[in-house]
């Protein structure tokens, strides 16, 4: 019989034992697991068959009422026995004991599997991100100040990606909500930039050897435009280019921007009685 529990610092070899291969280029799972389990912002969750750990799920917290819900992994020799399923529901519901309102995730276009329990689970599709690749670096920027913080949450909900919904922000692969109080968390870490007409994340978390990342340009499309050419040329430190990731709801495409290329799918639900 399967048991949700917590994670604990103990099963980090049961786990790395079935994390090290998931993607071409290994896991993360294994150099953050000791991270998680010891953080107060979020649980790990393992799932257990006998002594052994075959499943697990991360909830995090970015947000006094927001759940972010990642490193969803099952053993592969324990698949299509409903092992995610059982975490996810399990994920929904610490989440509520944490606080949270709603729950999010990310998913891959290519992870099918993932997408068909997403919808099964009661998440609906909030956004698709897209990226595109930008080596102009004409423009304008600067690092954003609190006292821009206004300004920034006002276009975060004018120019949402569903209406009545705000636009996420997001850094380190999690997303939460560009309130003000959101948007002031990564003006904390120096990683909100702005020209006065459209603001974006700068993700130190991902950049590369010869790009920068940055995350939910918001907008008008020319501001953006100049915003990011600003970026790359003020805080790039001579790198080539950016990439640049959008919601494809919000229809920014100018032609010199090379691409799309689909990114990954943000999922939401909200937590009821029933969850």
């Amino acid at each position: 019989m399967v048991h949700i529990r917590p994670g604990l610092r103990g099963d980090h070899q049961q786990v790395r034992s079935f994390c090290e291969n998931t993607f071409h280029w290994g896991d993360y799972i294994p150099e953050v697991y000791m991270d998680w389990v010891t953080s107060d912002q979020g649980r790990v969750l393992v799932a257990e068959l006998g002594q052994a750990v075959v499943g697990l799920v991360h909830v995090d917290m970015p947000g006094a009422t927001e759940a972010w819900l990642e490193g969803m992994r099952v053993h592969p020799d324990f698949r299509r026995r409903g092992l995610a399923a059982l975490l996810t529901q399990a994920a929904l519901a610490e989440a509520r004991l944490l606080g949270a309102g709603v729950a999010r995730l990310a998913i891959t276009k290519e992870n099918h599997a993932s997408h068909q329990l997403a919808y099964r689970t009661g998440f609906g599709l909030l956004g698709e991100l897209e990226e595109y690749a930008v080596s102009d670096r004409e423009g304008e920027a600067r690092p954003a100040v609190r006292d821009d913080l206004e300004t920034m949450a006002h276009l975060a909900r004018t120019k949402s990606w569903l209406p009545g919904r705000p636009v996420l922000v997001g850094a380190g692969w999690r997303w939460w909500e560009a309130s003000h109080r959101g948007l002031e968390k990564l003006l904390d870490r120096e990683m909100l930039w702005t020209n006065g007409r459209a603001w974006a994340v700068l993700d130190y978390l991902e950049f590369e050897d010869d790009e920068i990342v940055i995350l939910s340009p918001t907008g008008d499309e020319s501001a953006i435009v100049a915003l990011v050419g600003g970026m790359l040329s003020q805080a790039g430190g001579g790198k080539s280019r950016a990439r640049v990731v959008v919601s494809a709801r919000q229809k920014v495409a100018p032609p010199h921007w090379e691409g799309p290329s689909e990114w990954e799918h943000i999922y939401e639900r909200w937590l009821d009685e029933e969850s």
